[in-house]
């Protein structure tokens, strides 16, 4: 992580911050409930199969935005 300031408005930063740490449970709930539901299904074919390789594919690059967020982005904007 960089040692550099943030050059911008201390009330409009703390603002993103707070939406973005919402936003990351947020999308971290959603996820959740996604998933659980989709397990809960007795949806079982091709098209889920698809739908499921697909759906692993985006929860995996959400996960890593919701990681970088936690670790990286709030971190530095604090």
């Amino acid at each position: 992580m960089s040692n550099r300031n943030v050059h911008s408005n201390p009330e409009q930063m703390r603002a993103l911050v707070q939406v973005l740490i919402r936003s990351v449970n947020d999308l971290k709930e959603i996820r959740l409930r996604l998933a659980r539901t989709l397990q809960a299904t007795d949806w079982h074919d091709a098209q889920r199969n698809a739908f499921e390789a697909e759906f692993q594919m985006t929860m995996t690059t959400l996960i890593k935005f919701i990681e970088n967020c936690e670790q990286s982005h709030i971190v530095y904007l604090n």
